[in-house]
This record gives C-alpha cells, structure tokens and sequence, in this order.
C-alpha cells in the first residue's frame, strides 16, 4: 500500500470510529499530502473540543479551509472507503516507517551537501534516531508468545487448566481453560467423536463433569464407543 493510501485509509478509519483517535501515536508531520495534514489537525482540534470527531463537527471546524482540503465530498469518500477499522494500526506504521525514511534520507543529502568528519558523526546520530523500530503492537505479541511458549515449556501447577489425561494433548494447551469454546473439526468418521469422549472421560476422572449433548448418535451407540 502507498502512502496515500495509508493515508486516506488512518483518516477514513477516524471518521468511522472517532474513539481511534486517543490510540494515534503520530502527529500531522507524518502525512506527506497538504491536504490530509490540515485534515488531521482539524481531527485534533476537534477531539479537543468534542471528543469526538464525525464529518459534520470536522466541517466545523475546517470552516473556510473545507474547499482546500476536496470538501465535504472529500471527507465522505474516506469515510466510506474503509472497509474495516481493524487494520488502522497498520496504516499508522505505514506512515511512521515513511517518515522515518524520509527523515533518513534528508540526513543524508545534508551530510552530502557538505560531508565532513563532524558531519558524518551527526549523520550516524540522525540515523539512529530515525532507525526503523518494530510498533508497540509487534512489541507486545512478541512478549507474549515468548511468555506462553516459556510457561507451556515449564508450566507452573496453578497455571494450567483443566486436564484431559491426555498427556500430549495437556503439555501443548495447559489443559483446558474455563470459559473457552473449543471447536473440534475434520472430516467424517476420522475420530472425533472418539476423541471428544476421550476428553471429557478424563476431565471426569480428574474429578470433574461433563454435559454431553449429541445430536447424532444415540445414547447406545455413545456408551459403545466411550
């Protein structure tokens, strides 16, 4: 995606969802169109004011400025050409790795327009700063899969669920958790049924219960199979 796009998308996902806005962790800098730069600062001015942000308060506050930014046709377009909110931070890390290059690569012009050993010191600073970095988001995914994959490793008494007497299925799941819908699929008379018996006997023999509805088999042909 280019960055007009990633732009249009951040904006249209505001103007869907105004609560996104508290979650920006960019400023209009970020934006390399005139025109979505000064609709982003009206986002702001607006959330200041309101607390919220739709294309009637956006108009508002664009006052005069609404013709140079494409009008109010303008702001209903990128409404509606957002399909979905969800990938919003995606949009976001978009324009911030833009930036970052952008900012890279002025760096470096201005180290060439007069490279110098003091230069190519503060040019090495520049790039650090500017060094892309993975999102918060990537962040904390990365620490919490270490952190699951590090428990079902060495798993602690109180951390696991529910267990199955199934040993292998127990150590990769840490037992089963309450209040978890678990769906079990494949295709038919492949074992499933066998499977889910097998489950739900040894939760009963660790002490536990099971409610058992079928909407298949009889009852005879259950107690044959278990």
């Amino acid at each position: 995606m280019d960055t007009y796009h990633a732009e249009t998308s951040l904006l249209g996902s505001i103007l869907l969802e105004s609560s996104l806005f508290k979650e920006v962790e960019i400023d209009s800098n970020y934006f390399n169109y005139s025109q979505h730069k000064v609709i982003f600062e009206a986002m702001e001015e607006a959330y200041k004011e309101k607390g919220k942000i739709d294309a009637v308060i956006l108009t508002s506050v664009l006052g005069e400025k609404i013709g140079a930014v494409g009008g109010v046709m303008y702001l209903t377009d990128l409404a509606n050409s957002v399909p979905s909110t969800s990938t919003f931070k995606h949009y976001e890390q978009i324009l911030k790795e833009s930036y970052q290059l952008q900012q890279a690569k002025l760096a470096v012009q201005k180290f060439l327009h007069q490279p110098s050993v003091t230069s190519l010191d503060r040019l090495v600073d520049d790039l650090k700063c500017h060094m892309l970095t993975a999102s918060s988001t990537e962040e904390c995914t990365y620490s919490d899969l270490v952190g699951i994959s590090e428990e079902l490793m060495d798993p602690a008494s109180e951390q696991l669920g529910f267990t199955t007497g199934l040993e292998p299925f127990d150590q990769l799941t840490g037992g089963l958790q309450r209040g978890d819908l678990v769906i079990l699929a494949a295709r038919p008379s492949v074992g499933k049924t066998a499977f889910a018996l097998n489950v739900a006997a040894g939760h009963c023999k660790n002490g536990g219960s099971t409610l058992l509805f079928s909407l298949e088999m009889g009852r005879r042909q259950l107690l044959m199979m278990s």
